[in-house]
């Protein structure tokens, strides 16, 4: 890559999406945040003009700089859920060829879980856990293969996604209902922390009389996207469950509950990565439930350091991260800036990226 082109990395979650450029001669930063562009959830014209949006995006504040992305732009890195077989990948690249045209752009899809792992690792060998709205475990030796036995679970919350916070959502929906039948109010000490919650949003389940009748028109009149905004539930119960102990039972133990089922896919995962001569030093791991819940993020490393003896790393970044550093590092560990300007608001540690390249040149 030439210090002359800009580096884009994208990156989706369930729930929202967000996009890099670095500007490598300058170490010019920019990010634009947008939808989601979720693959598991939204059709092909749709994905297209979300991604088309971010683009516009990124260009107008580039625009003011000074250059123009469609003639500086080197590679893009597109990371999202729902793009880990071949068949997923080819799609979504045939989507984003048709947003960037530059002359000698370069475009690259990796699945959220990779390019998470990779944000943190900088390593194509390992295991990445992402514990969000959905839930899956990818196993990476010598590279991000494209087959089925690198990835565990992540089959969707239908029939998978065991201790994801969909997973928590619908369980914690079941038990409300179950104190409902048994008593003549919901006396669940969980619902007013949901109901506090969803009040604030156009998502209708603040009173669980309205449960039912949301599930039930669900195909009809909420659309593709309804797992995300559901799985918020899981953030309340989160909070409440990581109060003092004893608080509310009930939430701490749909936390428990969803860590060890998520830490039997981790587990699953390091015995099947043994098998292919992949030992892991640590797993990374990543995604709502790892932020919203100590509780969760605790049994979640206990469990699996006392069944196979490995640790657990937090990777601080998300897959738009990873993707940017891909853009950066799949020709050239040298290519990243020594240092990097931050020209917009945001939150991300520029102190990290400013020592990647390092690390990088080290390994």
């Amino acid at each position: 890559m030439s210090p002359t082109e800009v580096a884009i990395g994208i990156g989706s979650t369930h729930l929202s999406s967000s996009a890099y450029v670095l500007n490598i001669g300058t170490g010019e930063l920019y990010k634009v945040d947008g939808r989601s562009l979720n693959k598991h959830a939204i059709q092909e014209n749709e994905f297209t003009s979300r991604l088309l949006t971010l683009y516009s995006d990124l260009n107008r504040l580039t625009t003011y700089a000074g250059f123009d992305l469609r003639q500086c732009t080197g590679h893009v890195t597109i990371s999202l859920p729902g793009v880990a077989l071949p068949n997923q990948q080819r799609s979504a690249l045939v989507h984003s060829q048709s947003v960037f045209r530059g002359p000698r752009v370069g475009i690259s899809i990796l699945d959220d879980t990779w390019a998470t792992y990779y944000a943190e690792s900088l390593s194509m060998t390992g295991i990445s856990a992402i514990a969000g709205v959905g839930a899956s475990v990818c196993i990476a030796d010598q590279g991000f293969r494209l087959h089925e036995n690198y990835k565990m679970d992540g089959w969707g919350p239908v029939i998978g996604d065991f201790g994801s916070a969909f997973d928590i959502s619908v369980n914690y929906f079941r038990t409300l209902n179950r104190k409902k039948d048994s008593t003549p109010e919901v006396n669940c000490t969980i619902f007013p922390l949901i109901k506090e919650l969803f009040s604030k949003t156009d998502f209708v389940l603040s009173s669980p009389s309205h449960v039912q009748n949301w599930c039930d028109g669900v195909a009809a009149s909420v659309g593709s996207e309804w797992r995300a905004p559901f799985s918020l539930t899981a953030k309340a119960i989160s909070y409440a469950a990581d109060a003092p102990m004893g608080t509310n039972s009930d939430a701490r133990t749909l936390i428990i509950d969803a860590a060890a089922r998520f830490s039997e896919t981790v587990v699953l995962a390091v015995k099947r990565a043994l098998s292919f001569d992949v030992a892991p030093k640590s797993i990374v791991i990543h995604g709502e439930m790892i932020s919203w819940s100590c509780l969760y993020t605790d049994v979640l490393k206990s469990r699996v350091y006392s069944q196979v003896g490995v640790p657990l790393v937090y990777s601080r970044f998300g897959p738009a991260i990873g993707a940017l550093l891909w853009s950066c590092f799949r020709d050239n560990v040298e290519c990243l800036p020594d240092r990097i300007h931050l020209r917009n608001p945001d939150a991300i540690d520029l102190e990290y990226l400013q020592s990647v390249r390092t690390r990088a040149l080290e390994m």
